[in-house]
């Protein structure tokens, strides 16, 4: 049970490239802090446009019972940082969560992020900016 956690994150982390060969086409909507993020043709992931607070509501709709979010440091361009750990929220059945409720209990810092949201077996990655 210990190494949960680090199997959880492999597992969505494989899901990813599924994500991006969908293109424009995302398998469930997620909304960060009442903004349903939205996917530009041509883009690799979802974004929400404003920047939000680092205790924002997050809600994932779908019918799968578990959603695993990896949220990793990215730069201004959505690249994730060299060598970030990603922090882990998991979301039950309800379909609703908080961006400062990870797995370790650590408040997200200002900044942009890439969250990687799984549920089943598939997967949204969406960027945006904490205040």
């Amino acid at each position: 049970m210990k190494n949960l956690p680090l199997i959880l994150i492999v597992l969505a982390g494989a899901a990813i490239p599924a994500a991006a060969e969908e293109g424009e086409r995302m398998p469930f909507p997620v909304i960060v802090a009442n903004e349903e993020a939205s996917i530009t043709p041509g883009e690799q992931f979802a974004r929400i446009s404003t920047a939000v607070p680092p205790n924002a509501e997050v809600r994932v709709q779908t019918e799968h019972p578990m959603v695993v979010i990896n949220v990793t440091p990215a730069d201004a361009n959505g690249t994730q940082k060299e060598g970030a750990l990603p922090r882990m929220i998991v979301i039950d059945s309800s379909g609703r969560s908080a961006l400062d409720r990870t797995l370790d209990r650590q408040k997200l810092k200002p900044g942009h992020y890439l969250m990687t949201v799984a549920a089943g077996r598939s997967s949204v990655p969406v960027f945006l900016q904490v205040q």
